[in-house]
């Protein structure tokens, strides 16, 4: 299964510890998505894609709107979502301050998972601790603040037509 991990440019230092986590779980099958920095993004690009900004929206924990670094990973991670769908092919998308170790890591586990569900959380923080656990590697997530990798199944998606545009 294909490995996409998100990396901003300024970040030179997180690409190099992808590529050394990539050589430690022996995955050769991966590829650098351009992170978009928020602080960059040109609001006009973004709504040419037809994205609609919904701004009413408010963080439920810190009631705040997004701030543009959230912009820009949301937008980093629909450019990792176009790449799996456009393959028709499951992907593992990873933000490159993930940590993992790789006795822990089973990509096995994760397409037999796959084969149930379109999504499979690999790192996240529950903020309302209501997680359901299958057994003693995967659960069913309350609500999630952030996730730094998951696996998703391409089949659900391949009606989408996710846009491929530049955001800055």
């Amino acid at each position: 299964m294909k490995h996409y991990y998100i990396n901003l440019d300024s970040r030179p230092e997180r690409n190099q510890n992808m590529i050394d986590v990539f050589a430690n779980l022996n995955i050769t099958d991966y590829e650098r998505i351009q992170g978009v920095d928020g602080n960059l993004i040109d609001y006009t690009k973004v709504l040419q894609t037809g994205m609609e900004v919904c701004n009413s929206w408010l963080d439920p924990l810190e009631d705040r709107p997004l701030t543009s670094g959230e912009v820009g990973c949301m937008l980093s991670h629909i450019t990792a979502w176009s790449k799996i769908v456009t393959s028709g092919q499951p992907g593992i998308i990873l933000e490159d301050d993930l940590y993992h170790s790789s006795d822990k890591y089973n990509i096995a586990q994760i397409s037999e998972r796959l084969d149930e569900f379109d999504l499979v959380y690999l790192s996240k923080y529950n903020m309302d601790q209501n997680a359901q656990g299958f057994d003693d590697v995967f659960e069913i997530p309350g609500y999630c603040y952030w996730t730094a990798g998951y696996a998703v199944s391409a089949v659900s998606y391949t009606h989408l037509t996710l846009p491929t545009t530049p955001y800055v």
